[in-house]
Parts: C-alpha cells; sequence; structure tokens
C-alpha cells in the first residue's frame, strides 16, 4: 500500500519516509508538500516521490484546514494502491504500530454503515488514531487508513470559506467555528446520512463547542461515527515538533483536554 505524508517538508520527512520503508507492505511513500519547500534532496529512494503543491493558496481556513485539505486529496490522487495511508509529514509512528494498525484494520475493514443515497459506497471503513468524544464527528485527523477511494470521497470536500486575519486563533475564539477535524469529517459524514446537512448549513447552531442545539449532533454522532470512523487500539508515536515522544491519549481521555490542547 501507499503512504501519504502531507504538509510542509521538515529537516526529517525524508528520515520519516526511509523509516516507513522498513515495513513489507509499503509499496510507494508520496510525500505531499509545498512548492516552497523546494531543496535538494540527495540518495533520494526511488519508492518516495514528491509532490511540490502551490503555496499560494489565497484563504488557508481556520487553522490551516484548507491547506491539510489540499495536501491530502493531491497526494491521495498519485496512489496507485487499492488501499492507503494519510500521515503527517512530522511525525513519526513505529514500525511495530505500523504492523499492529495494519493487522488491525485487515480484520476489521468491512464496512458497518452504506451511503444514505448509495448502497456501493463506502468500500470499506477508515480507521483513525483517536476520536475526541467531548465534541460530536470528530475523529482525530493524524491518520487516516483505509480504500483508497474512500480517503479520496473523504478529501474531496469544500475548502472553508471563513477568512482569517493571520492571527493564531486562542482557544476562546477557536470555539465559534466549526473545529478543523470534524469539519473534514462532517463532510463526510453527511453521506451516511441527510440530516447532517442541515448541521453543516447551520453550524453554529449544531456544531460549535457551546452550540444550543449540539446535543441533536451528539445524538446522531454516537450513533454512526464508530462505525465509519474506526479507532485503533494504542500506537507508539512520536511529534519532535511538539516535543511529544507519544501518543497525547491522556489529553484526549482525561477531562481537562480541550482545555490543555486545543487543536491549536
Amino acid at each position: 500500500m501507499d503512504l501519504v505524508l502531507q504538509g510542509t517538508m521538515n529537516n526529517y520527512t525524508i528520515e520519516i519516509a526511509n523509516h516507513y520503508l522498513n515495513l513489507d507492505f509499503v509499496n510507494n511513500i508520496i510525500i505531499s508538500c509545498w512548492d516552497i519547500d523546494k531543496h535538494n534532496v540527495e540518495n533520494l529512494n526511488n519508492k518516495i516521490k514528491i509532490i511540490y503543491n502551490n503555496n499560494e493558496v489565497k484563504n488557508s481556513g481556520i487553522t490551516n484546514r484548507n491547506r491539510q485539505i489540499i495536501t491530502s486529496i493531491n497526494g491521495l490522487k498519485n496512489v496507485s494502491t487499492k488501499y492507503s495511508v494519510k500521515l503527517r509529514s512530522d511525525q513519526k509512528i513505529s514500525l511495530d504500530s505500523m504492523i499492529l494498525m495494519y493487522n488491525y484494520y485487515e480484520k476489521n475493514k468491512e464496512r458497518d454503515l452504506h451511503y444514505e443515497n448509495n448502497l456501493s459506497k463506502p468500500l470499506n471503513k477508515i480507521c483513525v488514531a483517536g476520536i475526541f468524544k467531548a465534541f460530536p464527528f470528530h475523529p482525530r485527523d493524524h491518520i487516516f487508513w483505509g480504500n483508497t477511494e474512500d480517503l479520496i470521497d473523504l478529501f474531496s470536500l469544500p475548502l472553508d470559506e471563513l477568512l482569517m486575519s493571520g492571527n493564531p486563533l486562542s482557544n476562546e475564539e477557536y470555539k465559534k467555528y466549526t473545529r478543523s477535524e470534524l469539519y473534514i469529517a462532517i463532510h463526510y459524514c453527511k453521506y451516511f446520512n441527510n440530516k447532517i446537512n442541515l448541521f453543516i448549513e447551520n453550524y453554529k447552531e449544531y456544531l460549535v463547542d457551546d452550540a444550543p442545539k449540539i446535543n441533536e449532533a451528539f445524538e446522531l454522532s454516537e450513533k454512526i461515527l464508530n462505525k465509519i470512523f474506526l479507532p485503533f487500539p494504542k500506537i507508539n508515536f512520536e511529534w519532535p515538533k511538539h516535543g511529544l515522544k507519544e501518543y497525547h491519549y491522556h489529553l484526549t481521555e482525561g477531562p481537562d483536554y480541550k482545555e490543555v490542547f486545543g487543536e491549536l
């Protein structure tokens, strides 16, 4: 299977790609980054392919979600295998954990739910690193592991039209908008239940943190989300940029993680 590493190429992205090439089930690795990331890469393995996206994105969206969508979909469109994985260019997962996820997906990939208006889709479930249960329709976006056609459907969504001032949002400001991982996931979830279109169109009523009708979104999310996005067992994970040597399960599972991590 092909792996897509999306996002800015940093000084250890090639090291991460070479790390994953030690896995027997990996076909090619596609690094989907930006044209400003271009630099000489010596002795690049022929299984590593680099896609340079145009950095001139007029609107990056809330917390850069549009840039994530662009690098993800363009990377996935270059995949040549039936199954693939969308990962980030700045995070490293242990080989043992990659094998664990491969085996888990093979045992659990059969779909539990079909699109409301298309019984032939999805082809399989999508597996993720975790789910934030304090928000509706909110899988974590570090890992999307699935059928390539399903992953392309996931990232074939409209870009965020809200314009940003260029200044980072505080936690309090972020609460006024649809959270980025929720934004991506709910546009995929809408295929499984038409009512979700109402949530998207009226996000301030249903989807922001303090939405007056958020309980309606929670009720539907709890019924269908795990049938669409299945969490993997715990994995070994590094995120050097944030000094993390392990995946932040203590933040996603603890009572205060919304304030501690805030997704910013």
